[in-house]
């Protein structure tokens, strides 16, 4: 793939996302035209699995949690959550989720009250202390170039020029907070995937992003997408997502630098499954953007 812009930064996250339904899709009788690649050897009665004997991924999901992306400094070089620093950290949270909005100046309307907020009360079931994994100091590991396209970024945040929407950043415009972005936190935070035979399509519920990902081994298209192009194929139980052809946006506003889509950006999800209602997303994103672990 050729490298049209120079890397921001490269990490890893892991998120744990608990299905809030179980929701059960009948499929066609026919099977799947997939592609999959040797694993480990596991058991096909250990997790529910589509009419055409797909892993069933299906459901209602939720990414909910309060375990900050980025390690906080206070807990620098501690990987992991005492219970007791554990249960600090969710109290101080529940906290800060009281509704404290001040009433607008006056001809302003005003701002989210916590009324409209979805937030989360608890860290990772692991005590993780950062959802970034990799690098293992938990923290974003930006470039040079990387760091003035943050430090823009945040400065800009909720202060561009209102006349027009090229003072917006994406959220801001209901587009996207970035492609392949896992939501956390705030609102909105769910995600609903469906399965057929030899497709997987993800509907994430912020800005109503949907992802259709075949999974019958054919190429990349060359069309920039804001989503890019999706192939997936299945690794035993686990789901492996490629995703690639991000357009250029360059006078495009984000609310974080390495959120924004640019051509030399790629992602690559790994989406087991798991028994107990659960599964971990693991997401490398190359071309200077991110990692989802």
């Amino acid at each position: 793939m050729r490298r049209l812009s120079p890397p921001l930064s490269v990490f890893a996250v892991v998120v744990a996302f608990v299905s809030s339904e179980g929701v059960s899709v009948a499929g066609q009788a026919a099977r799947a035209t997939t592609t999959r690649k040797p694993a480990a050897a596991a058991n096909k009665g250990d997790v529910p699995r589509t009419s055409w004997d797909d892993p069933d991924l299906q459901g209602v999901w939720s990414g909910s949690t309060i375990t900050p992306l980025e390690r906080p400094k206070e807990f620098a070089g501690k990987e992991f959550f005492t219970p007791e620093e554990a249960a600090k950290f969710e109290r101080e949270a529940l906290a800060r989720q009281e509704d404290q909005t001040p009433a607008p100046p006056p001809g302003e309307s005003g701002t989210y009250n916590q009324l409209w907020f979805d937030n989360a009360s608890r860290v990772l079931p692991n005590r993780r202390t950062s959802l970034i994994v990799d690098p293992p100091d938990g923290r974003i590991p930006f470039t040079p170039e990387g760091q003035k396209a943050q430090a823009l970024s945040r400065a800009q945040y909720g202060k561009g020029n209102y006349s027009s929407w090229l003072g917006l950043d994406t959220g801001e415009r209901c587009l996207t907070d970035g492609p392949q972005t896992i939501y956390t936190s705030g609102y909105n935070n769910n995600y609903q995937i469906f399965q057929s035979p030899g497709y997987v399509t993800i509907l994430h519920e912020l800005y109503n992003e949907l992802r259709i990902i075949p999974l019958d081994g054919s190429s990349h298209n060359r069309i920039p997408n804001l989503a890019g192009d999706a192939r997936g194929h299945w690794e035993g139980e686990t789901l492996v997502v490629d995703t690639t052809n991000f357009p250029d946006h360059p006078s495009w506003r984000w609310q974080d630098a390495w959120r924004a889509v640019r051509p030399s950006r790629r992602a690559d999800n790994r989406l087991p499954i798991h028994l107990a209602g659960s599964r971990d997303v693991h997401q490398t994103l190359d071309g200077g953007v991110s990692a989802y672990e």
